[in-house]
C-alpha cells in the first residue's frame, strides 16, 4: 500500500532541520518580546511614547524592507540569505547584554536594535515563505506547513512563560543572550540544509523592475489576489479584535489577569489543534473550501467571544470566553496552512520571493487600520459589540468572496495562464 502524501515528513531530516531553525527562532523570539520592553521600562524608565516608538521602529520595516526582501530572496540563495538573517539578528541581540554590562545602554540603542532586527526579520520571514518548497515534494507542502504552523502555535504556549522565567531569573538585558544563542543555533542548521536548484533572475533585469514584476504578477494571478484582499480584510478585523482582548476581559467580563494569561494559552491550544488538522482537512476538501471553513469558525468563534459578556457569571463568562477563543484559533490555524500552501503552490518558483513581498503588503498592510479601529470604536461602543460585528462582518465577506475569482483556487496545481508571462 502507498503512503499517504506527506507522510513520513518527519523522518525527513532536511525539513526536520529546517523544522528545528523555525521552532528554535520562535521560542528565542518571544524572550525578546518581554525582555526589551522590561528592560526599557525597568532599566530606563521609558515612557508609553518612548515603548509606542520602540514598537513601530520594529514594526516599520515590514512595510520599507518587504518589497526589497522578495528580490532578494529571488535573486540569491534563500539559505544563504536566510542564514545571514538569523546571524544578524543573532549579533544585535548579542549587544544588548554587552551594552547593559558596559552601562552604555540607552533607549537610542535599543531603538537602533529594534528597528535593524526588525530589517532582518522582514527579510527573513519573506525568505522563510520562499524555502519550503525547495525543501519538499508539493504532496509535503500542505503538511510541511501544518508541522511549521503547530510549533509556531507551541512556542506561543510555551514561549511567554519560559522568557517570563528567563528575565525574572537573569534580568531582561541577560535574558536576551538566549535570543542570540537561538539565532546562531538556528543559522547553523538552515545553513546545513540541502535544497533543489531554481532558475535563476534575468540578469538584464534591474532591482525596481523585479521589485514591480512582484506586485504585476499578483495582480495578473487573480486567485492569489483575491486572497491576499481577503488576508487583508481579516486582519483589520482580527487586529480590532485583538486589541480589545485584553480590556474586553478585564473590563466587561472582570476577569483576572491569570484567567486572561490561561485564555492566551487556551487559543495557541486551539491553533496547534488546527494547524494539526488542516492536512486531513485537505485531503477530504479543496484547498478554497478548507480556507473557507477555517475562516468561518474564526468568524463564528469572534461572535461566542462576544457573546461571553451576555454569561451570568465571571466562570460562565471565562467558559464562553475560552470556548470562543478556541474555536478563532482553530479555524486560524486551518486557514493560515492552507492559505499558505496554496501560495506555495500556484506561484512559479522564481517568482515566489517576489509575490510573497507583495502579498505580504496587502495582507499585513491593513494591521494598523484593524488596530485604529478597535481603539477609537471602544470610545463610541462597548467592545463586545466591536468584537460582534467584527465576526457579523466576516461572515458576509466569506459568502461575498465566493462570487469572486476567489473560488478559483479549488485549482491549484500551476500557475494560471495570464500569470505565465515572461518577467518585465
Amino acid at each position: 500500500m502507498s503512503e499517504a502524501p506527506g507522510s513520513g515528513l518527519l523522518r525527513d531530516r532536511n525539513f526536520v532541520r529546517f523544522w528545528l531553525a523555525a521552532t528554535t527562532t520562535g521560542i528565542g523570539s518571544q524572550v525578546t518580546l518581554l525582555a526589551l520592553p522590561v528592560l526599557a521600562v525597568t532599566a530606563l524608565n521609558a515612557d508609553a511614547g518612548e515603548l509606542g516608538l520602540l514598537g513601530f521602529l520594529q514594526l516599520l520595516p515590514v512595510i520599507v524592507v518587504t518589497p526589497f526582501a522578495g528580490v532578494i530572496a529571488d535573486t540569491y540563495s534563500p539559505k544563504h540569505i536566510s542564514v545571514v538573517s538569523m546571524a544578524g539578528r543573532g549579533v544585535l541581540m548579542g549587544l544588548v547584554p554587552l551594552l547593559a554590562f558596559l552601562d552604555t545602554l540607552s533607549m537610542v540603542w535599543l531603538y537602533v536594535i529594534g528597528a535593524s532586527s526588525g530589517c532582518l526579520k522582514a527579510l527573513g520571514d519573506v525568505v522563510q515563505h520562499s524555502m519550503l518548497p525547495l525543501l519538499v515534494e508539493d504532496s509535503r507542502i500542505v503538511p510541511g506547513n501544518a508541522a511549521l504552523g503547530g510549533s509556531r502555535s507551541v512556542v506561543e504556549v510555551s514561549g511567554p512563560g519560559m522568557a517570563g522565567l528567563l528575565v525574572q531569573g537573569f534580568s531582561a538585558p541577560y535574558a536576551v543572550v538566549a535570543d542570540a544563542v537561538s539565532f546562531f543555533l538556528a543559522g547553523t542548521l538552515v545553513g546545513s540544509l540541502r535544497m533543489k536548484p531554481r532558475a535563476g533572475p534575468d540578469p538584464r533585469h534591474g532591482w525596481f523592475s523585479r521589485m514591480k514584476s512582484g506586485f504585476v504578477y499578483l495582480g495578473r494571478e487573480r486567485r492569489l489576489l483575491m486572497l491576499g484582499v481577503s488576508s487583508g480584510v481579516f486582519n483589520v478585523f482580527i487586529q480590532a479584535y485583538l486589541t480589545l482582548l485584553v480590556l474586553y476581559a478585564v473590563s466587561s467580563l472582570h476577569l483576572s489577569p491569570a484567567a486572561v494569561g490561561a485564555t492566551y494559552s487556551v487559543g495557541a491550544v486551539g491553533g496547534i489543534a488546527g494547524a494539526a488538522a488542516a492536512n486531513g482537512l485537505g485531503r477530504r476538501l479543496s484547498p478554497v473550501d478548507a480556507i473557507n471553513v477555517g475562516d468561518v469558525m474564526t468568524a463564528v468563534g469572534l461572535i461566542v467571544i462576544a457573546a461571553a459578556a451576555a454569561a451570568g457569571s465571571t466562570v460562565s463568562a471565562a467558559l464562553v470566553l475560552a470556548t470562543g477563543v478556541f474555536l478563532y484559533s482553530f479555524g486560524l490555524g486551518v486557514a493560515n496552512v492552507h492559505a499558505v500552501s496554496v501560495r506555495q503552490r500556484i506561484c512559479r518558483p522564481d517568482m515566489l520571493g517576489r509575490l510573497t513581498a507583495s502579498y505580504r503588503l496587502i495582507s499585513h498592510g491593513t494591521l494598523p487600520l484593524g488596530a485604529l479601529l478597535g481603539g477609537v470604536g471602544a470610545q463610541f461602543a462597548d467592545p463586545a459589540v466591536i468584537i460582534c460585528a467584527s465576526g457579523i462582518v466576516l461572515l458576509v465577506w466569506v459568502a461575498a468572496l465566493q462570487f469572486t475569482s476567489y473560488r478559483d483556487l479549488a485549482v491549484t496545481d500551476t500557475p494560471s495562464r495570464e500569470s505565465v508571462r515572461p518577467e518585465p
